[in-house]
């Protein structure tokens, strides 16, 4: 078929806007570096692509020609945890896991031939840890400060999947699987410093204090699944298919922070200095919150003779989850001349249940123009929907409260807060991808993905039946909608190189292709056939 005058151009200006970029499709440590580069999640399952297909759906095992061993490297930005966090300071917060940038991946997929198993061992990894060490000393001021952190992200997935062909062209395929994300960050500031005056052209101290401040927070999940999946044959170009998944997660979210302070305060009497003032401060917080999540979900697709994929999926995710936060306050002071002391210790505990639930489905239809051998043009449509919900009901405070020099103490518990989120999310992308092979062993990828989204998010707090005083006012509940409707468009690029059949490399250059200042924000696939 000959290209025309006006397709030449579109394909022109298909790959200006490449180099415009003025975003790039999220990867994915599941998607290759080509389905990336055509659209990312917008045209996954209606782009043929057989690494995505087969983390997909295991039966795609079957069809693998060849003993293959590929690495992957992966800019993977982290997850959320599925509850949320009642923070030290009292307000709610989704705990998020960090950024791990790369990860690791290693895929060995093992073709025993036509009528036997065909067995893959997947893996990814990363573990790295940091330590760092800030000491500042000011002579003039006698000051001192130093500042200790260290911070260790680890993350690893395991599976083994394996399929079977029948001889009426139906594959069988079951995986199963685990991985785990581990995040830890510990800080600790501690500082020193006297203050003196000048009397009598002699320095007399006047004031020394101590601040010692240490965190430590550490998130995790842990996660095993089940997949399996079928898919038939339906002539030379036609086929259906469906799988699903069972996922069983724990996570977990635990803050603690220690600060301590020492203020001590003197004056000079006939050249001897003494302490005059005393003033020790105590903070210790606790804060925890976890829970099991279970998913399951399910994928299918449909190509038709007429070359069209529809595809379909949905999952459905529910968390429950116990939360706890701790707080201890001990405030002592003595003055040393009026010999008057005050002691303050407070303690505050929360404790409570949440649930989460989550639905999400997609529907969506493409196909592939092919012109000639050395181009295709993949143009689609992909509608996703999501309904997402919090619920804490109720939180329950517990405070005690002494003060030793009043000689007064109090106690008493209350309903002190619920909470509930209601996020519901409706996503239209209408990608056009390219696929241009110039060369023998280079291939350009490209894509244009407008994207239009709405969210309508409501927040409900209520509080206890005192309520909170709020201006000149008391409040016992709120509720707060907002809607946001957003429109954006990704232009993600790749290319891949090949030499025959037995190597190829794939890079996802998130549309920096032409900016070398960027390169170091690759995705990138090698595979050797054997």
């Amino acid at each position: 078929m000959k290209t025309g005058k006006g397709f030449r151009v579109l394909v022109l200006l298909t790959i200006i806007a490449s180099v415009m970029r003025p975003g790039s499709a999220p990867a994915s440590d599941d998607q290759s570096a080509r389905l990336q580069s055509l659209g990312g999640s917008a045209v996954e399952g209606i782009i043929p692509d057989f690494y995505t297909d087969f983390r997909n759906n295991p039966a795609l095992l079957a069809g693998s020609e060849k003993t293959e061993l590929m690495y992957r490297l992966v800019d993977y930005c982290g997850a959320s945890l599925p509850f949320y966090q009642l923070e030290i300071n009292g307000t709610w917060e989704q705990p998020q896991i960090s950024n791990y940038h790369y990860l690791n991946a290693l895929d060995y997929f093992w073709k025993r031939g036509r009528g036997k198993w065909n067995i893959a061992l997947s893996t990814l990894w990363k573990f790295n840890r940091e330590e760092s060490s800030r000491p500042e000393v000011d002579y003039l001021q006698n000051d001192y400060s130093s500042r200790l952190s260290e911070t260790d992200n680890d993350a690893w997935r395991i599976d083994l999947t394996a399929a079977f062909m029948t001889g009426d062209d139906i594959s069988f395929g079951l995986r199963a699987g685990a991985y785990g994300f581990y995040n830890m960050i510990q800080r600790q500031d501690i500082s020193y410093r006297k203050n003196y005056y000048i009397y009598n052209a002699r320095e007399i101290l006047n004031r020394s204090y101590e601040r010692n401040d240490m965190s430590n927070s550490i998130r995790r999940t842990v996660s095993a699944y089940l997949e399996c999946g079928i898919r038939t044959e339906e002539g030379e170009e036609s086929f259906s298919e469906i799988s699903f998944r069972a996922l069983k997660a724990t996570s977990t979210s635990y803050i603690e922070r220690i600060y301590r302070r020492l203020d001590k305060y003197y004056d000079e009497y006939s050249g001897t200095v003494y302490l005059t003032e005393r003033y020790y401060d105590n903070q210790i917080s606790d804060n925890y919150t976890g829970g099991d999540s279970w998913i399951f979900g399910f994928q299918g697709r449909h190509r038709t003779e007429s070359g069209f994929i529809l595809s379909a999926s949905g999952s459905y995710e529910r968390c429950n989850c116990d939360l706890s936060r701790w707080n201890s306050i001990e405030d002592l002071n003595y003055d040393y001349i009026s010999e008057d002391q005050s002691e303050l210790r407070e303690s505050i505990y929360d404790g409570g249940e949440g649930t989460f639930d989550r639905i999400h489905g997609t529907l969506k239809a493409g196909r592939k123009v092919e012109f000639n051998k050395k181009l295709n043009l993949y143009l689609g449509i992909s509608a996703l929907g999501s309904h997402t919900g919090w619920n804490y009901d109720p939180v329950i405070e517990y405070r005690l409260r002494s003060r030793e020099d009043l000689d007064s103490y109090s106690e008493n518990a209350s309903d002190r807060t619920s909470l509930s989120v209601d996020m519901n999310n409706l996503d239209l992308n209408l990608p056009i991808s390219l696929e241009l092979k110039p060369l023998p062993f280079f291939t350009f990828f490209s894509a244009v993905v407008p994207e239009f989204s709405f969210e309508v998010k409501t927040e409900r707090m209520g509080f206890p039946d005192y309520g909170i005083l709020e201006g000149s006012g008391y409040i016992y509940d709120y509720e707060i909608t907002t809607s946001t409707i957003r429109t954006q468009y990704l232009m993600p690029t790749g290319f891949r190189l090949n030499y025959g059949e037995r190597l190829d490399i794939q890079v996802f250059t998130e549309g920096y292709l032409f900016y070398t200042s960027e390169l170091h924000s690759l995705n990138m696939n090698i595979s050797y056939r054997f």
